[in-house]
């Protein structure tokens, strides 16, 4: 939901709630410029807000966008040229990360990353990404 929120799409429905009526209301308040969430996803951001020590609570927008990089298996070069900083501000936003996640490791960042569904699992490994960076 953080995302969907983050990425500014005006509506969302949830899957057990598509009937005609809720999709022709959702359909109505986002052709009108307004901001539509099913009842169950209302239901699900509030029970989200509700957790004090929710990652995006705690997060700011930058650390955020580093977690997702890391756990992508960007390096801190890369993720510093994406974002517009210097490696040195990528790993600072790391360590701060991981002290408010309280993580030890980068492998705990990346469990984190995995479990909160910040990245998503392929199930595999993707050896491109190493090969090609073998290469150079």
């Amino acid at each position: 939901m953080r995302e969907v929120n983050r990425s500014g799409i005006l509506g969302f429905v949830d899957k057990r709630e598509m009937t005609f009526e809720v999709l022709f209301a959702a359909f109505n308040e986002v052709s009108a410029g307004h901001v539509y969430y099913s009842v169950n996803a209302q239901k699900i951001i509030a029970q989200l807000w509700e957790d004090p020590n929710a990652y995006y609570k705690v997060l700011s927008n930058l650390e955020f966008q580093v977690v997702r990089a890391i756990a992508q298996g960007h390096s801190q070069e890369e993720i510093a040229d994406q974002l517009g900083v210097t490696a040195f501000t990528v790993r600072r936003h790391k360590q701060n990360t991981m002290k408010k996640l309280n993580l030890s490791d980068e492998a705990s960042l990346l469990r984190f990353a995995l479990q909160k569904g910040i990245v998503k699992h392929k199930g595999g490994l993707d050896w491109t990404h190493a090969i090609h960076q073998q290469q150079r």
